[in-house]
């Protein structure tokens, strides 16, 4: 999984957690699926993924020091406040309910994948090759100038990358 597609599925988990904290509305929920999905970057945990592998890579985060802190929504493009402060401390079984929550609107059909055809990123699609997640790349030239556009592309995702 690239950065940009975590930091998507991030923002939708966020508003999750935002409802189940009081913070936000299902209205607000919905259109963070909705922006999310129309950008046609992910908006849920990939199915190789359970909950504990979700909090456990979220123990490295920046954002974790005692607990998890984050910036969640009131609206769509706007931050709870938090007294004088954008940030709330989440507990780990609110994360993991609103893991939950997203994983249970994943819908039960998986991408498929598409063949290149052309250079640009929105038609390079590719599996990683441990986890078999489907995930849009950089172009060839980007991603490997040195790679031969003959050859199966084979990259580890984010989640699967040393």
């Amino acid at each position: 999984m690239l950065h940009g597609e975590a930091v998507a599925i991030g923002m939708v988990v966020s508003a999750e957690i935002a409802f189940l904290m009081g913070l936000c509305d299902e209205t607000c929920v919905r259109e963070h699926y909705d922006f999310v999905q129309a950008t046609g970057l992910p908006a849920f945990v990939p199915s190789s993924l359970t909950i504990d592998d979700v909090l456990y890579k979220m123990s490295f985060d920046k954002h974790h020091v005692k607990k998890p802190t984050m910036g969640l929504p009131s609206t769509m493009g706007t931050f709870a406040k938090n007294d004088d402060s954008f940030a709330f401390e989440v507990d780990e079984e609110v994360i993991a309910q609103a893991l939950q929550a997203n994983m249970d609107k994943r819908p039960e059909s998986a991408p498929t994948i598409r063949k290149a055809t052309n250079d640009s990123a929105a038609d390079l699609i590719a599996a990683c090759v441990t986890c078999n997640t489907v995930a849009p790349m950089m172009s060839v030239e980007k991603l490997a100038p040195w790679a031969s556009r003959s050859q199966p592309m084979q990259y580890p995702c984010m989640c699967c990358a040393p």
